[in-house]
C-alpha cells in the first residue's frame, strides 16, 4: 500500500532533514492550504504502515497539524523548537533514494490527503466535503479564537501529554512540532501546570470549549495508552470548561471516530472499498481507542457512504459536461 513519490512530488513544497528528522511541507493543489508533518529518520524504515499501535504513533503527525491549526502556528513552531532538534542524536544526510521514501513517509503520515481520480492528483480533506467527520466539523465551525484561549489550549496539552507524570524528550519534541514558541516553551507551559478551575471559566462560553476539549481527546487517545490520570485530568477539563459528563463522551467519540477515519485511509491507499481485507486490524484499532466493534462498524459503513456519496456526486456533474469522472479514494 505505497505511494509512488511520483504521484506527490508536486504537492512538496519544503523538505528538510534537520538531525534525525526530516521535516515536509505540502501544498494543496485546490485550497493552497499548506500542511505540515514530519518523521523520524531511522535505519530502516521500509514497512510504510508499522503494526500496531504503531499505527497511532504515525497517526499523531494528523493530530499535531490539526492541533496546530487550532493554535494558530505557523512552521515557526515546527521548525524552529530546540527541542525538536536535539530531542535525538543526529542522523547521516539522506541519499535521494532514502529522503524520498521519507517524503512519501511524511505525507501519509500527514493523514490529510484523498486521491482525486477524476483529476488524477491528491487534494486535502478539505477540498472533499463529503468525506469530513463531525470532529472536522467540530473544528472548523468552532475555532478556539482569542490568543489567551490559544494559550490555554496549549497548557491544557501539556498537560495532558504528562498527566502521568513523564514527559520524555521525544514527547516534548512532538508538542514542540504543534505548539508555536510565542505561547510558550513546552518547559513553561509544563511548568505552569493544569489549568485552574477559574481559568478553564474563563475561556470564551460557547462551543470553542467543546472543541479544546475535543482536541485533548484527540491527543489522549493517540496515545499508546489511556491511563486513569489521563481520564482524570479529562474529567476535570470538562468540569472546569462547564461540559456536562454525556457531551464529553460525545466529543471523545468524536475524536475516536476521527482517528478510526484516518485509520482508515492509512489502510486502503489502494482499494477504498476492500475494507473486507482490512477488517480485523480495522477492528484492533478500534479497540485500542475504546471503541466498541459496534460503533467501528458503523463507522466504516459510514466510511463507505461517504466515498460512494462523493462518488456518486461527481457522477452527475458530467451529465453537463459530458464527461467521465472517477471515485475520490482516501489517503
Amino acid at each position: 500500500m505505497s505511494v509512488p513519490y511520483e504521484s506527490i512530488q508536486y504537492l512538496v513544497v519544503r523538505s528538510e532533514q534537520k538531525g534525525p528528522l526530516l521535516y515536509c511541507t505540502f501544498e494543496c493543489p485546490v485550497t493552497g492550504e499548506k500542511l505540515d508533518s514530519n518523521v523520524i529518520l531511522e535505519a530502516e524504515t521500509t514497512d510504510p504502515l508499522p503494526p500496531l499501535p504503531g499505527i497511532l504513533v504515525r497517526l499523531r503527525t494528523s493530530i499535531g497539524q490539526i492541533i496546530r491549526n487550532s493554535l494558530g502556528s505557523g512552521m515557526v513552531g515546527l521548525i524552529s523548537s530546540k527541542d525538536a532538534d536535539t530531542h535525538r542524536a543526529g542522523a547521516p544526510a539522506l541519499s535521494e533514494e532514502a529522503k524520498q521514501t521519507a517524503i512519501v513517509k511524511a505525507f501519509q503520515a500527514s493523514g490529510a490527503f484523498v486521491w482525486d481520480a477524476q483529476n488524477e492528483r491528491w487534494v486535502c480533506y478539505k477540498a472533499v466535503p463529503e468525506l469530513n467527520t463531525d470532529f472536522d466539523r467540530q473544528l472548523a465551525d468552532h475555532p478556539v479564537r482569542k490568543d489567551e484561549d490559544r494559550r490555554l489550549l496549549a497548557r491544557i496539552l501539556v498537560a495532558v501529554a504528562s498527566a502521568d507524570q513523564i514527559l520524555a524528550e521525544e514527547e516534548k519534541a512532538f508538542l514542540a512540532s504543534f505548539i508555536d514558541p510565542d505561547l510558550g516553551t513546552i518547559e513553561q507551559l509544563s511548568s505552569a501546570g493544569e489549568p485552574t478551575a477559574e481559568e478553564l471559566t474563563a475561556i470564551e462560553a460557547g462551543a470553542g470549549r467543546e472543541t479544546i476539549l475535543a482536541l485533548a481527546w484527540a491527543l489522549a487517545l493517540i496515545d499508546e495508552d489511556l491511563d486513569r490520570s489521563e481520564r482524570s485530568l479529562l474529567d476535570r477539563l470538562a468540569a472546569g470548561l462547564e461540559i456536562s459528563p454525556g457531551q464529553s463522551l460525545v466529543l471523545k467519540q468524536k475524536a475516536q471516530l476521527y482517528i478510526l477515519d484516518r485509520v482508515l485511509g492509512q489502510y486502503l491507499l489502494d482499494s477504498p472499498f476492500a475494507l473486507e481485507d482490512y477488517s480485523h486490524d480495522i477492528l484492533l484499532v478500534a479497540a485500542h481507542i475504546g471503541l466498541d466493534p459496534i460503533t467501528a462498524e458503523t463507522a466504516i459503513a459510514a466510511y463507505r457512504r461517504r466515498a460512494e456519496e462523493s462518488t456518486d456526486k461527481e457522477n452527475e456533474e458530467p451529465a453537463e459536461s459530458g464527461e467521465d469522472e472517477e471515485p475520490v479514494a482516501q489517503a
